[in-house]
């Protein structure tokens, strides 16, 4: 039997700590995809290759090795942020080639003025509730269930 997957949005009330936390978590994230999107860029550039989804996980690695703040937030939000650049660019690809109807624009540098977001994949509860806790981060308290 498969697991259904879902998805929970919801406000979040946060102390200064975890404002600084989230705000970490965020620019973490933010700073893999750009990088990840330079690699991928400069690679075709030079070389003309293009990178697989595999390349990237591979840099990705390689910058958690050279930069040990990125050990420092949860492993598996930086992933999806990987597998977020490999779903934009096979968006574009297929509406490139004609397989997707509409048109998508390449994949572009995220900035610190959008929205931001963090996927958790590992380590949470089924369900949100009033006091939660997201992996390498506190207790924090939100209104609702997100259901």
């Amino acid at each position: 039997m498969s697991e259904q997957k879902r998805g929970i949005k919801g406000r979040v009330y946060l102390s200064d700590e975890q404002v600084l936390a989230a705000g970490h978590q965020f620019g973490c994230g933010r700073f893999v995809y750009n990088r990840l999107l330079g690699f991928s860029q400069e690679r075709y550039f030079t070389d003309k290759t293009k990178t697989s989804p595999k390349d990237r996980s591979l840099e990705l690695t390689r910058l958690k090795t050279e930069l040990p703040w990125l050990r420092e937030v949860n492993a598996q939000s930086l992933q999806q942020t990987g597998r977020a650049l490999d779903s934009a660019y096979k968006n574009w690809i297929d509406s490139i080639t004609g397989k997707r109807p509409d048109q998508v624009t390449p994949p572009k540098f995220k900035k610190k003025s959008q929205r931001q977001s963090a996927r958790f994949t590992r380590g949470l509860s089924r369900s949100v509730t009033a006091c939660s806790t997201f992996p390498k981060s506190e207790i924090f308290t939100s209104r609702g269930t997100g259901e």
